[in-house]
């Protein structure tokens, strides 16, 4: 039998409804229908619904069914788009349609949403490596093109917003090298850049040499990261006009001279440095999370 859930359909929000128990103390007693949509107050009050019997399943209801339906209820009972159904009916058949949704369920459907507004997942990379960690992968994950539309969703969510680059003028004249990640903190962006490996397919220009194309925003640079055989993620070029150095673990030293560095963008989450970024992380009174508070971790 087919999962079935409750679903926001202008949230694009879902949430398990129990499958067999949903369908006969709600569905079979006329409380829900697929055909209209859902009166919250009505399921709240559905006594029979709450109260499942002793059982095999009373205690996957009673803790990781039950108590994220009322939350879920609660949280969107005013809205007129609450509805009931199984998978297909309320997210649609396409193969695609799971992209924009976001599961709330104990054992939830993997989508781009789950991976970064509940696990906080800030890159590709580390969606890769939880779903290689799961004794079940996503029924997608070995789809090529579905992958890769999952990823580039993923990618829109985490990464919208990344901040402008300083001139756009001067993206393009920076010269290759540049110090790889570092520093704590930024002062700003110089360019966004993807690197092309002949190597791995990308087009030979340069006699077998790696190269970079540079970019004014993350949203150029990643289009064509993924449109590129060969290309690396996009990274950010920075400068740091004062940074903070750690020549070896746990001992941090205030450098005020500028350096150029290639960041993982992710890095550009965390906090633009301000006049007391560095001296309030190096302070006596600074807290023991310091190091995240200036990865911008925590407030």
């Amino acid at each position: 039998m087919k999962s079935c859930y409750f679903a926001c359909m202008s949230c694009q929000t879902l949430v398990d409804a129990g499958a067999r128990w949903a369908t006969s103390t709600l569905e079979g007693n006329g409380v829900v229908s697929r055909s209209a949509p859902v009166d919250a107050a009505a399921v709240l009050a559905a006594r029979a619904y709450w109260e499942p019997g002793a059982d095999a399943t009373s205690d996957w209801l009673s803790l990781d069914v039950l108590p994220k339906v009322r939350a879920f209820l609660g949280e969107h009972a005013k809205h007129a788009s609450l509805r009931f159904g199984d998978e297909g009916e309320l997210m649609g058949a396409q193969d695609a349609a799971f992209l924009d949704w976001l599961d709330l369920s104990e054992a939830p459907i993997a989508t781009p949403r789950y991976f970064a507004e509940v696990l906080a997942l800030a890159s590709w990379a580390q969606v890769e490596e939880h779903v290689e960690s799961l004794a079940t992968q996503p029924w997608w994950w070995s789809l090529d093109e579905l992958k890769e539309l999952t990823r580039a969703r993923f990618n829109r969510l985490v990464n919208a917003g990344y901040p402008a680059v300083e001139s756009r003028s001067r993206v393009g004249s920076f010269p290759a090298e540049a110090k790889a990640g570092g520093g704590y903190v930024w002062d700003a962006v110089l360019e966004y850049r993807v690197w092309c490996h002949p190597e791995e397919g990308a087009a030979d220009l340069y006699k077998g040499e790696d190269y970079f194309y540079p970019f004014e925003t993350y949203e150029d640079a990643l289009a064509f990261s993924q449109a590129t055989k060969g290309s690396e993620e996009p990274l950010a070029l920075i400068r740091q006009d004062e940074y903070i150095d750690e020549p070896e673990p746990g001992r941090f030293i205030h450098v005020r001279q500028t350096r150029i560095a290639e960041w993982p963008v992710e890095f550009l989450n965390r906090p633009k440095r301000s006049k007391s970024t560095i001296p309030s992380f190096l302070s006596p009174n600074a807290p023991p999370n310091r190091l995240d508070i200036i990865r911008g971790l925590v407030k």
